[in-house]
């Protein structure tokens, strides 16, 4: 029960960060005009959040425009949701049938997890983790068309996206 609550809090979470990248990208990109009322949100998330998930921006681009850094931040998130699935499939070191202890069940939590995110920042700022989106959507056309693949995705990817699609539009839609 404790781990579905911190596993639920994670994915609020991500999901926060994700709307404020994609509501500051299309700010900074002149897409949108924000009410005034998300400037407190907008300014908290770039002084606190963007900063420490977008650390790799100032070895790309030195002076990383606003764009730039909310984009990293996305591709970041984006990478981490990709790879996790696989991650996992391939850092255990056991048949799937075993049964784990709750220490080694932690490890390899743990482990995967450390290392997705860890690529995420390394790899984020290159904005190739944006093409996960494509893949994604080819992969599951594919699968609903019963092919099948060696690459395990994670089902939260497309929860993701259709939560962060969900609010982005009802933030727009509430905005005229």
């Amino acid at each position: 029960m404790l781990r579905a609550l911190a596993v639920d809090a994670v994915f609020i979470a991500t999901l926060f960060t994700e709307v404020l990248a994609s509501l500051s990208l299309l700010q900074s990109t002149h897409t949108i005009v924000l009410r005034e009322e998300f400037e407190p949100v907008l300014a908290f998330y770039h002084a606190s959040v963007a900063p420490i998930l977008a650390v790799g921006t100032g070895v790309v681009w030195h002076s990383a425009p606003q764009w730039f850094v909310d984009a990293t931040v996305l591709s970041a998130i984006l990478f981490f949701l990709f790879f996790i699935a696989q991650a996992r499939k391939a850092m255990a070191p056991y048949d799937p049938a075993a049964e784990l202890t709750v220490a080694e069940a932690f490890i390899d939590t743990l482990l995967s997890g450390l290392f997705c995110a860890g690529g995420a920042l390394v790899l984020g700022p290159t904005l190739l983790p944006l093409l996960t989106l494509p893949a994604v959507l080819l992969i599951g056309a594919l699968q609903l068309a019963g092919r099948r693949f060696q690459f395990e995705l994670s089902s939260s990817y497309y929860v993701n996206l259709l939560c962060l699609g969900a609010v982005l539009s009802g933030i727009l839609i509430l905005q005229r």
